[in-house]
Parts: C-alpha cells; sequence; structure tokens
C-alpha cells in the first residue's frame, strides 16, 4: 500500500496516480512553502501550504487558465483573439496595428508631462470634443455636438482666418496694417 523511497527514482513511461482527488505533492524540506498539483472536480490546480490550500494556477475543463497570484512574464505575450483587461499598467512604448477605441460615458485621453506642466487631457464630453488643461482646471478648446468651435483664450492662426460668412464681433476689433473693404456699413460713431 505504502512505498517509501529514499533517493532518486526513474520512470520510463507513465506515473499514473488514481483517487477521486489524486495529489502530486513537493516537499521543501527547508521549511519553505510546500506545493501540491491536485486533480479535482474536473480541473487542475497548483497549490501552496496543503492540499487544501490557495490555488495559484487553474484549469478548468474549457481549456482557461486562472492565476490566482501575480504573474510576472519577462517575454513577449502574443494574444490572438478578444481578451478583456480589466487594469493595464504599461511602463514602455505600446505600438498597435489597428484603431484604438475608448468606450465609456466620458472616455478621456490622457497627456500627462511627467517633466512639466500643465497635463492635458482630451475627452467626448457627452458629444461635444474639449481638450482640457487639466493642471489649471480649464478647458481650452471645445467643439461642440453641432460643430461649433470655441477657444477660451487668444487664438494666434500664423496663415491668416476664412470667414465665409458673416463675422460678429462683440468688442472692439483690432487691425494692424493695411484692411481692404469692399463695402463697409458702420451703425454708429466711426472715429
Amino acid at each position: 500500500d505504502n512505498v517509501s523511497v529514499a533517493g532518486i527514482s526513474t520512470f520510463n513511461d507513465r506515473l499514473h496516480i488514481s483517487s477521486t482527488a489524486p495529489v502530486l505533492k513537493f516537499t521543501e524540506t527547508d521549511n519553505s512553502k510546500d506545493f501540491f498539483i491536485v486533480g479535482d472536480s474536473n480541473k487542475l490546480s497548483i497549490r501552496k501550504n496543503t492540499t487544501a490550500g490557495g490555488n495559484v494556477v487553474q484549469e478548468w475543463m474549457d481549456n482557461s487558465v486562472l492565476f490566482r497570484e501575480n504573474v510576472d512574464i519577462d517575454a513577449d505575450i502574443d494574444v490572438d483573439g478578444h481578451t478583456n483587461l480589466d487594469n493595464v499598467s504599461i511602463a514602455g512604448v505600446t505600438t498597435m496595428g489597428g484603431n484604438l477605441t475608448i468606450s465609456n460615458a466620458t472616455p478621456i485621453l490622457y497627456f500627462i508631462d511627467t517633466g512639466a506642466n500643465p497635463d492635458y487631457h482630451i475627452k467626448n464630453n457627452n458629444g461635444y470634443f474639449d481638450i482640457v488643461d487639466q493642471t489649471n482646471a480649464a478647458t481650452r478648446l471645445t467643439i461642440s455636438n453641432t460643430g461649433e468651435l470655441t477657444v477660451a483664450g487668444n487664438a494666434n492662426f500664423g496663415n491668416g482666418v476664412d470667414v465665409t460668412g458673416n463675422a460678429n464681433v462683440s468688442n472692439d476689433l483690432d487691425v494692424d496694417g493695411q484692411t481692404d473693404l469692399d463695402v463697409l456699413n458702420v451703425a454708429e460713431l466711426a472715429t
């Protein structure tokens, strides 16, 4: 019933363990954690400390694998198919061969400058496209859901501005240099 081997055992073909919950135990004699490979309830588990201890790796019948602890991978990961990830932290360059889709009630893409301020983010704010200076909590540019562009601060255009419709100026209009006007209608005092 019981076999005790004090040295190395060599098997030329297979090692067969038969039970309702077969266990292969790895005991470390230096008081470190012990590990078990357990077949139970149609799944294969790698456990630590005891046969009923926490699963480190667990595989189900449908070929999915569950890692119960952190996984450190020192090489590439190749994923074929759809993958859902809750949280991803990437410390380096990310290269994508397709589209990047951000889905949320208010999707935001952050641009954090680790060497200087301000930091920015762009977002879809209920149909409005905003460029936000998040360091100073100021929306710098907005495109409304009707296409209207709003610039909160001064706008400098280096190559001219073409206005094909009416221009409404609510404050002073300061023109430096020569201005050619085809038709000028002045409703109040002009000086």
